[in-house]
C-alpha cells in the first residue's frame, strides 16, 4: 500500500513537471509593472547588501527582492530563468500539499492536494510570473507542514522554531 502512495505522488509530481515544462517552453515570463523594480532592487541587494534601496520605496518588503538575489549569480537579471526557479517552487509545492494531507491523517486529502497544486491554473500563472506570490505559497505551505509535523510527533523546538521562520519569511 504504501509503494502505491509513493507512485501516486511520483506521477502528480510528473504531472506537474510537464504542465511547467510545456508552460516553460511556449509563454515569456509574465512581467508586471513592478517586475523590474523587484529586478532593480534584487541587484541593489546583491551587490551592496543594500536593503533599503529606492526601487523597495515605501511599499515593498525585502523578501521576495531577496530571494531574487539569492538567485542572482544564477539567474543575473533573465526573467526567464528567474521563472524557472519559482516553477521549482511551484513544483516542490506538490509535495508539500500531499505530506500535509498525510500529517492531517487522510490520504484523500494528501491526493487532493497534490493535485491541486500540480493543476491549478492560478498558481501556474503566478508562478509563471515575476510577483511575489510563487515563493510566498511555498514558505507558507512548507511552514504549515512543519507546525502539522511538530503536532503530531514528539516535541521538538527546533522544528517549531523553523516552522515560525518560514511563516514570517513568507509574511516579508
Amino acid at each position: 500500500m504504501h509503494e502505491m502512495t509513493q507512485l501516486r505522488l511520483g506521477l502528480y509530481l510528473l504531472l506537474a513537471l510537464a504542465l511547467r515544462l510545456l508552460l516553460f517552453a511556449h509563454f515569456p515570463a509574465l512581467l508586471t509593472n513592478d517586475s523590474p523594480d523587484y529586478i532593480k532592487a534584487a541587484a541593489a541587494i546583491y551587490a551592496r547588501l543594500d536593503f533599503a534601496n529606492e526601487w523597495l520605496g515605501d511599499v515593498r518588503m525585502p523578501g521576495y527582492s531577496t530571494f531574487l538575489a539569492v538567485l542572482y549569480p544564477l539567474t543575473g537579471t533573465h526573467s526567464d530563468l528567474l521563472v524557472l526557479a519559482q516553477s521549482v517552487l511551484g513544483l516542490l509545492c506538490v509535495p508539500l500539499g500531499w505530506q500535509i494531507g498525510r500529517l492531517l491523517g487522510s490520504q484523500r486529502v494528501a491526493d487532493g492536494l497534490a493535485i491541486f497544486f500540480a493543476l491549478n491554473p492560478v498558481y501556474l500563472l503566478l508562478e509563471h510570473a515575476l510577483m511575489t506570490e510563487g515563493p510566498a505559497l511555498f514558505l507558507l505551505l512548507a511552514s504549515t507542514a512543519l507546525a502539522l509535523r511538530r503536532l503530531r510527533h514528539p516535541p521538538s523546538a527546533w522544528v517549531g522554531f523553523a516552522a515560525a521562520v518560514l511563516l514570517g519569511l513568507a509574511g516579508l
